[in-house]
């Protein structure tokens, strides 16, 4: 599938006193005074027992409409190096097309009268929980753990009027298969079951290096973690997910899966003398510092794209190559949108952007 190039080439970068009144009883009162004072007194403030009884209806018929509603959860879930405060752009867009499509939804639901609620969150990943994950070989387990406190929070019984939407930017996409689980296999000790107590019916994975060859120009740390079955020490946390959840492994129970991928930032390979052709080519044209940025840029989208799938010369997103990206297989439904950049900077519009949400948003919408 593709969406919303044609757009985004026309359309550039474009894509918030009550008073209790107590009578004293004096003395020099006479008593049916007393009496007179005190009732006018509850006429005009209830008490609070009055109150308490009034506001019990009201309660119990909120509670009841709440049962009755359909809530669409979105959990966004933070890629490489990221915490959860970098995604507040894509937080809000996210929730912006889901309210505009609520009546929408609403009627596909058949909910009636009782409505259609909506959630959106970001897992509280921290960008401190990377740091030891990248420098000293450690598990995802805190990154896990965060992802599943708010997802499935304390409970462990699955509510199937309460519909999960899991979005995963970056590294994040790929962890949310590993975090989905689905066989018996504990993850450095602990059983990671979410599709069982939640009931996720989509994944979308926005610039997953699903395929990533994790060929880092400076090697990688060892990974330190329990292990239950595989005499493997060496198979890293994205080997493991794709050899035990491999491309859309829910599908048949009818989870969607949705890989969306930007296009259009080509990478080369670092050669030195492509830096002395850019600077003696015309020495004395204007354009020759956009020369150099443009020889910069992709020279280092060629060395995220060589780690990636070991082929600096290739397009994507900047960051992720389009093979790794869409690389969950024939089940998945592919995204592509042209001119969509990784990360958020100044001058292209990326995942999180309001009008390239509404784009990648469409097929979720379409199939709840």
């Amino acid at each position: 599938m593709v969406l919303g190039s044609a757009y985004y080439q026309t359309n550039g970068a474009t894509t918030t006193t009550t008073t209790t009144t107590t009578v004293a009883a004096a003395a020099a009162f006479r008593s049916d005074v007393v009496a007179a004072v005190a009732a006018r007194a509850r006429r005009r403030t209830p008490s609070r027992r009055g109150r308490r009884r009034e506001a019990e209806p009201s309660s119990q018929s909120k509670t009841e409409k709440d049962d009755d509603a359909v809530t669409l959860k979105c959990v966004i879930l933070p890629g490489f190096l990221r915490g959860f405060e970098s995604y507040e752009e894509l937080r809000e867009n996210v929730e912006k097309v889901m309210e505009e499509s609520k009546e929408t939804v609403k009627k596909k639901e058949g909910s009636g009268n009782a409505g259609v609620a909506i959630e959106v969150s970001v897992a509280k990943v921290t960008k401190d929980m990377w740091i030891p994950v990248t420098f000293r070989g450690e598990s995802l387990r805190n990154i896990l753990d965060a992802i599943e406190d708010e997802v499935c929070g304390t409970g462990d019984v699955r509510n199937e009027r309460t519909k999960v939407v899991l979005i995963g930017h970056s590294a994040g996409g790929w962890i949310a298969r590993l975090f989905l689980g689905g066989k018996a296999v504990t993850y450095d000790g602990k059983m990671y079951d979410c599709i069982e107590r939640a009931n996720v019916v989509a994944l979308v994975t926005l610039g997953t290096p699903h395929n990533s060859a994790e060929a880092y120009p400076f090697g990688r740390v060892k990974e330190q973690r329990t292990r239950e079955k595989s005499n493997d020490d060496e198979e890293t946390s994205l080997q493991e997910t794709r050899r035990l959840y491999p491309n859309c492994f829910h599908a048949d129970s009818g989870m969607k899966y949705v890989t969306v991928q930007g296009t259009g930032f080509k990478g080369r390979p670092f050669k030195l003398a492509d830096f002395f052709l850019s600077f003696t080519s015309n020495p004395s044209s204007s354009s020759q510092s956009n020369n150099w940025k443009t020889l910069f840029e992709e020279i280092k989208h060629g060395i995220s794209y060589k780690t990636d799938c070991l082929d600096p010369s290739s397009d994507g997103d900047s960051v992720t190559c389009v093979s790794s990206g869409l690389g969950l297989g024939p089940e998945a439904i592919e995204v592509r949108i042209e001119g969509v950049k990784h990360e958020k900077d100044d001058i292209h519009p990326w995942y999180g952007s309001l009008d390239v949400v509404r784009t990648w948003m469409n097929p979720v919408l379409e199939m709840l």
